[in-house]
């Protein structure tokens, strides 16, 4: 990152491996990775939700690997359950990212900014985000709990070879890296096209969606150990890159929207004004630091990033 740019957040939280040895089904590794990934979230609910979130945004990314596999129906009843779990997390730990954005955006123009600038702002901040956290029962707690533990229990009791999470409706995942590359290349298309439209457009929504796609992929290839070679690796060092300045750049957009939106976060007119001219500014430094960075990362044709994954996996199943 340049000096100039504001710092993007590091990934929290750490990955389980979906590893897809040419050996061993795919259908098993889904299972594992899953079965690790709500383990997580389920004990980090309560005290750090953030990592719950991003645990189930992993378990949403290996299902999109095997929707074709396993079919439409069992797909997205699965995804509806673990949106339901997000759609809870998710008010408490916005409150807690923008805060960090603040902290981000000061630290960054502290040479620039009086002392305890924009600290109405920060506290304000805390504050929704106790008050969203208090909101939440206990028994809120207990039923998304009860819920990702229902998700758990079906992922653990998946037999692979013959039906999936919901018996009536889910198909086996078939022991093929080939179903696996197949979704990664779609996701791939989905993000090689979002770059295109993001800066072509310029607007917040285009790169919230393109942030969507990106960390799908660097989720989804940070899971697929089964095609580890040196150039997926560089791959996914780079998405990951990638990841944090649009999270970021995300976070930024949506702090400018409370302030301008919110008479109470902030002092005065003057501090609204100043905190709006210095997230613009940061949000459009890290765009310019994030284009180079898409354009690497989206490099290659749709087909031909498949057809590279294809020769990998083939690559592996000649191996001694």
């Amino acid at each position: 990152m340049s000096s100039s740019s504001p710092p993007a957040r590091t990934a929290a939280g750490t990955h389980a491996v979906l590893d897809l040895d040419v050996f061993q089904g795919v259908g098993p590794c889904l299972r594992t990775a899953t079965v690790v990934q709500l383990d997580t979230a389920a004990s980090a609910l309560v005290e750090s939700p953030d990592a719950a979130l991003r645990a189930l945004e992993r378990v949403l990314a290996v299902n999109r690997l095997v929707r074709g596999a396993v079919g439409r129906r069992a797909y997205r009843e699965e995804g509806a359950v673990l949106r339901h779990c997000l759609t809870q997390l998710g008010p408490g730990c916005s409150w807690d990212r923008l805060g960090a954005a603040l902290d981000e955006l000061s630290d960054h123009y502290r040479d620039t900014l009086a002392d305890r600038a924009f600290s109405i702002t920060r506290s304000w901040l805390d504050d929704r985000g106790d008050e969203t956290r208090s909101s939440q029962s206990v028994q809120d707690v207990i039923d998304l709990r009860m819920t990702v533990g229902a998700a758990r229990a079906r992922y653990a009791a998946w037999d692979p070879d013959r039906r999936g999470p919901r018996k009536r409706a889910a198909r086996a995942v078939p022991n093929d890296l080939a179903t696996v590359i197949d979704e990664l290349a779609k996701t791939y298309k989905q993000g090689h096209r979002g770059l295109r439209r993001a800066y072509d457009d310029g607007r917040v929504r285009d790169f919230r969606r393109w942030h969507r796609r990106v960390r799908r992929l660097a989720d989804q290839l940070t899971l697929v150990e089964g095609l580890d070679t040196a150039l997926v690796r560089a791959h996914r060092q780079l998405l990951c890159r990638l990841d944090r300045l649009l999270e970021s750049h995300g976070d930024l957009a949506r702090l400018g929207e409370v302030v301008r939106r919110e008479p109470e976060a902030i002092a005065d007119e003057r501090e609204r004004t100043l905190l709006l001219v210095l997230i613009e500014r940061a949000r459009v430094e890290l765009q310019w630091e994030a284009r180079p960075l898409g354009r690497r990362a989206f490099a290659e044709d749709p087909d031909a990033f498949a057809a590279r994954l294809h020769a990998y996996w083939l690559a592996g199943l000649d191996s001694p």
